[in-house]
């Protein structure tokens, strides 16, 4: 990584590879909050494979599944049996191409073509496996395969179409232009990137009957309960607050604060010293940790040749096994701590949770709100408010710059900048209109050219991220029960407010609520200083 790509810091960001298989779930409610035991693969159990190999793997699996699923002789036990066998093949592909990824990010080098080559693959491993079954349910032994799979999943896999030659060619432009976006430095080489993947993803929502990509982004890459419309009433509550906090309340406060001092000598050190936060979150979570820090699943390696960023990922496709591994390129300070924390945290959802929820929103609030609780818990051994005052920040910092990159991405992608002397003059506009000055170009932040329309999510959590905090304020053992709570719930955002009792993030009462709470807060840590402007010790 050379110094202007490592320049680039992104924030934090889960990144999901699952397979959906259609089996019959059992409704019975879970005995307890949690999981008390996981099957996770080490890395040493994955065979090591290249695209091409996958490609092949999958597509003779799903042509033997099509060929005897379609006999018409299979019982609905043999017929399970011929879907675990498809199931294992989607599983042992997915898991190489995870391990594939985790081996990019380490060092890029050398491998643009193969990085083209899986995210084909990421991206046509589901049509391949769906289209085997709906082959299957059209001949005649589709209403044994029903049996096995449900009525509901059978209806919507016949309702569904397979990927058309256009869109292939579609996504393969896709791959072609984000390997060019990992090797490009030069800003205007980067905003060419940008405008080109602008054009070939608006094609790709106009393919689906979507008259924008952030509308096709928001329903079907993220699954949102709210769209693009709907964002701008929380957007419109940020721009009247939360710019005014940031850079005028919290910013006399940044004049003398500094970050918490820590260092550490390799990233075992930081694991052992992490923990000690992680035991007071309960025995599941201790458990979990233990063994991903100890099979090599948790990567803060320093390496010259890592991609910026951390992330998590998670490839799971049938049963409770998954290929589930934490990755970042670590900053050798205190915002290692936060980081590790973070992505465990989802770590934690997908594990431990009997029914994870893949809300982009309720998935941040299960990071971002075990950061808040970890900066408490730091600051009572430290005596001190410095990791509380940056965790704050942190969350106001995502708040914004949610709301702007979202807003920025939505009128890139409405057409209202084609040159790169545009799109920096339109960013600096969306900017004023918060009051807030990111420090940092557009293209700083990957999520820009990867994952468009992400960013708003980081916005929506760290509200009830910072929720959790006020609360914890008040009482920490209920706020820890409320994270536990979000940690393990099923449902969507909308659905989890409601069935928690939580803000809503979209209603301006509860806006005001927790943002007065915070300002009270900053105002009471703002009077404790000395005439030193230090916080004491």
């Amino acid at each position: 990584m050379n110094t202007a790509q490592k320049a680039m810091a992104v924030a934090v960001v889960a990144i999901l590879c699952v397979g959906a298989v259609y089996i019959v779930l059992d409704d019975d409610d879970p005995p307890t909050r949690f999981r008390t035991s996981w099957d996770l693969v080490t890395v040493d159990e994955i065979a090591d494979m290249s695209s091409s190999e996958a490609f092949a793997e999958l597509q003779t699996a799903s042509d033997r599944f099509v060929e005897q699923a379609s006999s018409g002789t299979l019982s609905p036990k043999a017929m399970g049996v011929l879907m675990e066998d498809l199931n294992g093949t989607l599983k042992e592909t997915g898991y190489a191409y995870g391990l594939f990824n985790w081996e990019y990010c380490r060092d890029p080098t050398g491998l643009a073509e193969e990085y083209v080559g899986w995210s084909m693959f990421n991206s046509q491993c589901m049509d391949i496996y769906d289209s085997a079954l709906r082959e299957a349910l059209d001949g005649p032994g589709g209403d044994t395969l029903r049996t096995v799979i449900g009525d509901e999943a059978a209806d919507r896999l016949l309702a569904d179409v397979s990927m058309s030659e256009e869109e292939l060619a579609l996504l393969e432009r896709e791959s072609g232009l984000m390997a060019r976006y990992y090797e490009a430095t030069d800003p205007k080489d980067l905003a060419a990137i940008l405008l080109e993947l602008v054009d070939v993803r608006n094609d790709l929502a106009a393919l689906h009957g979507y008259g924008s990509y952030a509308d096709y982004a928001y329903d079907v890459t993220y699954q949102r309960s709210f769209g693009p419309d709907e964002t701008v009433v929380f957007t419109d509550l940020v721009r009247g607050s939360v710019g005014d906090l940031f850079t005028q309340n919290l910013g006399a406060y940044g004049e003398s604060w500094t970050r918490p001092s820590y260092t550490y000598e390799g990233q075992d050190e930081l694991f052992a010293d992490v923990e000690v936060f992680i035991d007071t979150m309960g025995p599941e979570m201790t458990g979990l940790y233990d063994y991903m820090t100890g099979n090599g699943l948790v990567d803060f390696e320093d390496l010259d040749t890592k991609q910026s960023g951390a992330f998590t990922t998670l490839v799971n496709v049938v049963g409770d096994e998954m290929l589930l591994y934490i990755y970042s390129d670590p900053y050798l300070n205190f915002y290692d701590t936060t980081t590790l924390v973070h992505e465990f945290g989802h770590s934690s959802a997908y594990a431990l949770a009997w029914s994870a929820s893949h809300d982009l929103e309720v998935s941040e609030i299960q990071s971002q709100g075990l950061e808040m609780l970890f900066s408490l818990w730091y600051d009572e051994g430290t005596g001190s408010s410095d990791a509380s005052m940056m965790s704050v920040r942190t969350m106001l910092y995502a708040i914004l710059e949610g709301c702007i990159y979202d807003e920025f991405q939505q009128r890139v992608y409405d057409g209202d900048a084609s040159t790169a002397e545009e799109l920096d003059a339109l960013f600096e506009e969306v900017c004023a209109g918060y009051g807030y000055d990111p420090g940092r170009p557009w293209y700083a932040v990957s999520h820009t050219f990867g994952q468009p329309f992400y960013y708003v999510s980081y916005a929506v959590s760290a509200f009830n991220a910072l929720e959790i905090f006020v609360d914890a304020l008040e009482d920490p053992e209920a706020a820890t029960e409320e994270y536990l709570d979000v940690l393990a719930t099923p449902y969507g955002y909308d659905d989890m407010v409601a069935d928690l009792g939580m803000c809503d993030a979209f209603d301006a009462e509860d806006f005001a609520q927790v943002m007065d709470a915070v300002s009270a807060w900053a105002d009471g840590v703002l009077g404790d200083t000395n005439e030193t402007g230090q916080v004491p010790a």
